[in-house]
């Protein structure tokens, strides 16, 4: 008999008996029959290991009611039906319910434990929030230490912290941030937010309410007039808040007139001034000046038939002079009259007489004059018919001012460093020049940068003190590695200005950037290597497009790297700079020159065939639109270039570059100072020099001595360039030699 056992679901078969006590595991039994008897079959049920896992902290798995702990194995009979259910921890959201075959449920689940061991994970993810950061006007917002645009949309995971730091301008505060949800503020700055869900991040900025004392004076010949009230006594302190608008007016008494306001370090000559109140405490001042009034008599009479006196005769000497001008049929004598005034007055204007009246020009020296009582405007002319009439002007003696001129680094000015008085109002031109090694930088003003216009013309309304700053025009770079950073500063070398590409970091971080730029678009960042000639001409070292490119596809922020093969490329030693273009483009629009960097001139020989490195801080921000800004400038933000090699200059192209600067005594001196690098042979020439001199009194063979060491070698360096300079030091020992001879013969 053949018996087969199939076991149920989670059993399986485990054995045959029968009545006369044997067993069989086989399944297919075959049995034979040999007397009544009774075949039993055994089954046992099946068993499962089961493990539990969650993936993030925090989290519970619940297993029949029963918690169970992260990595727990429990054994299970097969078939057991069990309640799965997971909790998620702050901030998560359950997934999903998985095993270990990829079989997924939801939450709460049912899993019927099968016959083979299983693991079981509860997963578990952030949820995703957005903050939305917005500001009122009067300061920034950094995010995470990054300076952030108003309406950017911050992305953060839940568990996220952000900080956030306002900086509010110059006279403005923080009054608080504010966020989504009622009673959600706090004025804490920094302010660490951690974030629960999709907010809008609200901060906000006001003027500063703090009151500032302005102190208000008036000079002799006036008053002042404030918002159009007089009643300021002389030294009146007044309160007000920062940013308020004040309309200043100098009414002037007869026989002044009105000179200029002073305020904080400056002062305008316009009347009525509008002032704004600063944010720091200030004094006002209105000065008049005394005027000197003429009164001068102008006749006319007929017939019109009386020539004029030449314009040369007509020179008045006081203010009691009068003078007869007689018409003539309508005419002048066919041409203007000069009046001409003492100039010791600083009258540089001139009244003309044409030939249907008279006309008064004002200047700064002249400001008023009537003619029969009735008042002139400049330029205008006023009829003269045959009758009498009385010219009254009004003229402001000239008020010296004081100049005083100086130099920082190496150069000279015209009008030369010293001390000069000049008329009030008089423009003074000034100009800068360099000498070898150095260029013009900038002016200083009274201590104030006042740009490197040359010359400058400084209108002397005021005693001022004017600095013309010169900086070193050439830089010895090294031959391996060099790094250049992009600096803030600006500086105007070979005739071109632009900023500073310098070999140490500047203090002041700043930025160029793309802008209002539709869309998520890619920002990039390229960069044109030039060569600024002593001309001021450039020749590009780069291919006529960027190099070195940087591109942002996603909004991030942070230093990018991007490499150019530089060729080997010749410099002019001493004279040629490098000029750094540095570009941006946004998607497919084309390249934007956004600044040009310029080194000093540079004491080396050529370009090596090196890798440049740019290393640039590019951020890249979407809202609505996109920006896309460079940084630079300062350690904070430190975009460079390093890798860049040179080769240095050889003896005879140094004395050459010497020459061609007019440096002769460099010239002379540098195959001793060059070559040696010490003061070893300097101290060998002086033991020398010293006992001849002490013991023949006589100079002409240290005098000798010295040309031949240090200038031989320069002159016949000139000369023959591939051997002057032994021929130098040839001759330079048999200096050496003369000299022993007369310390020993």
């Amino acid at each position: 008999m053949n018996i087969t056992s199939v076991p149920s679901a989670n059993y399986a078969f485990g054995n045959y008996t029968y009545d006369s006590g044997s067993s069989s595991g086989s399944n297919p039994f075959y049995y034979s029959v040999t007397a009544n008897d009774t075949v039993w079959t055994y089954f046992t049920q099946l068993n499962a290991n089961v493990t539990f896992y969650m993936n993030v902290a925090g989290a519970t798995f619940t297993v029949n009611g029963t918690s169970e702990s992260n990595s727990t194995t429990v054994k299970y009979a097969s078939g057991t039906v069990l309640t799965l259910t997971a909790t998620p921890p702050q901030y998560y959201g359950f997934l999903n319910f998985q095993n270990s075959t990829g079989q997924t449920w939801g939450n709460p689940a049912t899993y019927t434990v099968e016959a083979t061991n299983d693991t079981l994970w509860a997963n578990f993810g952030n949820n995703t929030y957005n903050t939305l950061l917005c500001f009122t006007v009067g300061g920034n917002v950094y995010v995470n230490g990054t300076l952030t645009a108003n309406g950017t949309q911050l992305g953060n995971i839940g568990k996220d912290i952000i900080n956030f730091t306002a900086v509010p301008n110059s006279g403005y505060q923080l009054v608080n941030y504010t966020w989504t949800g009622a009673g959600n503020t706090t004025t804490n700055n920094p302010f660490y937010y951690n974030v629960t869900a999709s907010t809008t991040m609200y901060v906000y900025f006001q003027p500063i309410i703090v009151q500032i004392t302005i102190q208000f004076y008036q000079g002799v010949g006036g008053n002042l007039y404030i918002n159009g009230t007089d009643n300021y006594a002389n030294g009146t302190q007044q309160l007000f808040n920062p940013g308020t608008v004040l309309v200043l007016y100098g009414q002037v008494s007869v026989g002044y007139a009105f000179q200029k306001f002073t305020y904080g370090s400056t002062f305008t000559t316009v009347n009525p001034f509008t002032y704004t109140v600063p944010t720091y405490n200030d004094t006002v001042t209105v000065y008049f000046v005394s005027v000197i009034v003429g009164n001068y008599e102008v006749y006319t009479v007929t017939p019109f038939n009386t020539y004029l006196p030449a314009a040369s005769a007509v020179n008045f000497q006081s203010s009691t002079e009068t003078v007869q001008l007689v018409a003539y049929n309508g005419a002048f004598n066919g041409t203007n009259c000069l009046l001409l005034f003492n100039s010791t007055w600083g009258m540089f204007s001139w009244k003309n007489l044409l030939s249907d009246g008279l006309q008064v020009n004002f200047n700064s020296s002249l400001t008023s004059a009537t003619l029969n009582g009735v008042a002139l405007s400049s330029g205008a002319v006023t009829d003269i018919v045959s009758q009498n009439y009385t010219l009254v002007w009004m003229l402001i003696p000239s008020v010296p001012e004081n100049l005083v001129i100086g130099v920082v680094g190496q150069g000279s000015t015209s009008p030369s460093v010293g001390f000069y008085t000049y008329t009030y109002g008089t423009v003074v031109n000034c100009s800068a020049s360099a000498n070898v090694g150095y260029v013009f930088s900038y002016w200083l003003l009274n201590g104030t940068n006042v740009g490197s216009a040359n010359p400058y013309a400084l209108a002397m309304t005021n005693s001022y003190s004017l600095v013309a700053v010169f900086v070193s025009s050439t830089i010895i770079v090294p031959t391996q590695g060099a790094t250049f950073y992009f600096r803030s500063d600006t500086a105007t070398v070979n005739n071109v200005s632009g900023y500073s590409l310098g070999t140490v970091e500047s203090s002041q971080a700043l930025n160029v950037s793309l802008t209002d730029i539709t869309g998520n678009v890619q920002v990039s960042i390229g960069f044109r290597v030039y060569l600024l000639h002593q001309d001021g001409s450039l020749s590009e070292v780069t291919g006529g497009s960027p190099v070195g490119v940087v591109s942002l596809a996603t909004d991030q922020a942070g230093y990018f790297n991007g490499t150019w093969l530089c060729p080997y490329t010749s410099l002019t030693l001493g004279f040629d700079a490098l000029q750094i273009n540095v570009y941006m483009s946004a998607g497919n629009n084309p390249w934007i020159l956004e600044g040009q960097w310029i080194t000093a001139r540079l004491l080396n020989m050529a370009l090596l065939n090196s890798s440049w490195y740019f290393n640039i801080y590019l951020s890249k921000v979407t809202s609505n639109v996109t920006v896309g800004t460079f940084q630079f400038g300062s350690s904070t933000v430190q975009s460079c270039i390093y890798g860049i090699q040179f080769s240095q200059a050889d003896v005879f192209n140094m004395m050459l570059y010497m020459l061609e600067s007019g440096n002769f005594f460099s010239f002379i001196l540098f195959p001793f100072t060059y070559l040696v690098g010490n003061l070893f042979y300097g101290l060998v020439l002086l033991l020398f020099t010293v006992p001849v001199y002490v013991k023949y009194r006589d100079l002409d063979i240290i005098l000798l001595m010295l040309v031949l060491f240090g200038g031989a070698g320069g002159f016949f360096t000139l000369l023959i360039p591939a051997a002057g300079l032994y021929i130098g030091f040839v001759i330079m020992g048999l200096a050496f030699g003369t000299l022993l001879y007369r310390v020993f013969r």
